[in-house]
């Protein structure tokens, strides 16, 4: 397996070698080379990570059969007949997989199924007509959608930001612990890429696209919705396109000109008014994702970031149960309990909070505004047995957080190469997890 150290150097070889100064014209237009072999080279070297580390562990210790048997009972994760072929397959299924494959295959099957949102399993569901396997089709959907995420984040950057700082944030995304999904059968790459595609149209003036991509990110993910409120910042105060404001006056009045062309950003809603119209014609029940995640997947409504309060109140009885050896299992064979999963998240919430302030005067203050806004519904629906679940995995779109700490970093070698050696050690830690079928924080 790749040492940590190796990884990072070639990731990045201008941590070695400083990248000359070129004027912001040259680095925007170079980055559109630039960023599709960034994005492809750190792509390609952290999956291979990925998948190292969760065959090297399904190799020595195998897989966690009763987790696996309680967690996809239809058994959709097996993708072939030949077991050699099945554990080169398993890193990019596991979890939630199997929810998105059943969805695919067989549309929403029950009302828990409801949660998970439609774009990306009809993808897979239209890509497994043509090749006839789902999780297949499922990775490279992933795999194609974070090269492309990366590729237009490294370009969105370079509109605010250096060359080193705008490398860095693409580094910090690749080597995150929770980007193992980037390349699962999971939405997350894809969502991603919506929401940076969106934004970066936004910020040409291509409000057509910035609408189309925003209400595809919105029937991707419920809180794609939150891009209606970016794109109409932008709009409305910029920064966006070559033009200058031409208001002026109190701050909160607009500085561009409202004209037809924000009209498009009405797709945005529109995606996921498009999938609660589904629901209502096939099921009569348009608000079934929302109910689902409360009786079905136990979160409920506490107000925004309740669960970093209630995380924070746990912490105290959480690090006397680990300390004690007294913690709850997550499940038969699971390595890692739940007061251990609490206070990861903990530690991921407080990163989040430092790369906030990071972000504050590194990145657009629109920007710095959509984070908090992210921030605020994810952490707003705990549930009983862990708060902040899934945090690790909900932080990778909210790109303004990678923009701020790589801007800091960018600036910082010695802190950089000390960052993206934790980051891609924690990546491995974390995709050998996934590879024995553990519950990945």
């Amino acid at each position: 397996m790749m040492e940590s150290a190796e990884a990072v150097q070639m990731l990045d070889p201008a941590l070695v070698q400083p990248a000359p100064a070129i004027s912001r014209t040259g680095e925007v237009r170079s980055g559109r080379r630039e960023g599709v072999r960034l994005a492809l080279g750190a792509t390609v070297i952290t999956r291979l990570l990925v998948w190292a580390a969760a065959m090297a562990t399904i190799a020595i210790y195998g897989e966690n059969t009763v987790a696996w048997h309680i967690l996809d009972p239809e058994g959709v994760t097996p993708a072939m007949h030949s077991g050699v072929f099945n554990a080169f397959l398993a890193p990019g299924a596991r979890w939630d997989s199997a929810w998105y494959l059943l969805i695919a295959s067989h549309g929403y099957f029950n009302p828990a199924s409801t949660n998970f949102f439609p774009l990306y399993p009809l993808l897979v569901g239209l890509g497994d007509r043509l090749f006839d396997s789902p999780i297949l089709v499922g990775i490279a959907i992933s795999f194609t959608s974070a090269v492309a995420a990366l590729t237009l984040l490294y370009r969105l950057a370079l509109l605010d930001l250096d060359k080193q700082a705008a490398r860095m944030t693409v580094l910090l995304v690749s080597v995150f612990p929770a980007s193992l999904f980037l390349s699962a059968v999971y939405p997350t790459s894809l969502f991603l890429m919506l929401s940076v595609a969106a934004v970066y149209a936004a910020r040409r003036d291509q409000w057509a696209v910035a609408g189309l991509c925003g209400g595809l990110a919105s029937a991707a993910r419920s809180n794609g919705i939150l891009l209606f409120g970016l794109l109409g910042l932008l709009y409305l105060y910029g920064p966006r396109g070559a033009q200058l404001p031409q208001r002026t006056g109190a701050w909160w009045r607009p500085r561009f000109p409202i004209e037809r062309d924000i009209a498009w950003l009405a797709l945005v809603p529109a995606g996921l008014a498009a999938y609660l119209g589904y629901l209502l014609a096939a099921h009569g029940a348009p608000l079934a994702p929302f109910h689902a995640a409360g009786a079905d997947w136990g979160h409920s409504f506490g107000g925004p970031f309740a669960s970093v309060v209630k995380a924070l109140g746990e912490v105290p009885g959480d690090l006397r149960a680990v300390i004690g050896r007294t913690s709850t299992p997550i499940g038969p064979g699971d390595p890692i309990s739940w007061q251990s999963r609490d206070l990861i998240d903990v530690g991921f919430a407080a990163i989040a909070v430092a790369a906030l302030a990071l972000a504050w005067r590194r990145v657009p203050r629109v920007y710095w505004i959509f984070a908090i806004v992210q921030l605020a519904q994810i952490t707003s629906f705990p549930t009983k047995t862990e708060p902040l679940i899934g945090l690790p995995r909900y932080l990778l779109p909210i790109f303004p957080l990678f923009m701020g700490a790589g801007a800091y970093l960018a600036e910082r070698r010695s802190a950089a190469r000390i960052t993206l050696m934790a980051s891609t050690g924690l990546l491995v830690l974390f995709s050998a997890l996934w590879g024995y079928w553990a519950l990945v924080p």
